[in-house]
């Protein structure tokens, strides 16, 4: 039997109003499974995938992910959580300043144990598998390592962000609009490389994009859409 990886139940979400953003009556997705998610501007794409690594909570309803209720966790279970199961591919980078290309992919390693001897266990050392992902998505200059992300242009700062989400092989990867800066030529290598990771480590992907044309990758679609109860459903 398979191992359900994310489990949604009669899910409402609004931002103060009384007008839902979201309405899921329900939701299920397989370990394993890359789920496509599409929808228009506005529809509540964002704040899903926020909900669902748990950043967000709901104003009514359940989000089980690995079988963890968010509703029952404290904020710092969250956090762990977060950190030791989840890897984000955020539509603004989120890159730290502060830190160099390579220690910004690295830190995923640096917070959970798990993922960082998931990544030893896979490449040698963490900083070996940053530099083996970098490559594979056109990042392989060893000058660009230690260069301040800031200076990186943003296709560039993208696929940096990926390769963070990646490395440790964590159960579940969130990606939010990931190829929106990348020409079709880098868009293509990425993906090639989100989707053989996520396969190799027997990763969840959840892809949002408003790219139609990638669709035909994803196991799985869904689109969000207006409800009867107002907001946006699956």
């Amino acid at each position: 039997m398979k191992k359900v990886a994310v489990t949604i139940d009669d899910l409402v979400f609004n931002w103060g109003d009384h007008t839902p953003c979201l309405s899921i009556p329900k939701f299920e997705l397989y370990c394993g499974e890359k789920v496509f998610i599409k929808g228009p501007s506005g529809s509540g794409k964002s704040t899903l995938l926020n909900m669902l690594g748990g950043v967000l909570l709901p104003e009514t309803g359940g989000i089980r992910v690995l079988e963890h209720d968010y509703s029952t966790m404290w904020a710092s279970q969250l956090d762990r959580f977060r950190a030791d199961h989840i890897g984000f591919i955020f539509q603004q980078f989120n890159l730290l300043p502060f830190l160099s290309l390579l220690d910004n992919v690295c830190l995923p390693c640096r917070f959970s144990a798990k993922r960082r001897a998931r990544a030893i266990e896979e490449f040698g050392s963490v900083e070996q598998g940053a530099e083996a992902l970098l490559a594979r998505l056109g990042l392989a200059e060893a000058s660009l390592y230690q260069k301040d992300v800031a200076a990186l242009s943003v296709g560039q700062q993208q696929r940096v962000s990926a390769a963070r989400a990646i490395l440790g092989a964590p159960e579940i990867i969130i990606a939010d609009e990931p190829t929106s800066a990348l020409d079709t030529e880098s868009r293509d290598q990425f993906l090639a490389l989100l989707l053989s990771q996520c396969e190799l480590s027997g990763s969840t992907l959840i892809f949002v994009s408003h790219d139609s044309s990638l669709e035909h990758h994803f196991s799985q679609r869904a689109q969000l859409m207006p409800s009867a109860n107002g907001g946006y459903s699956l």
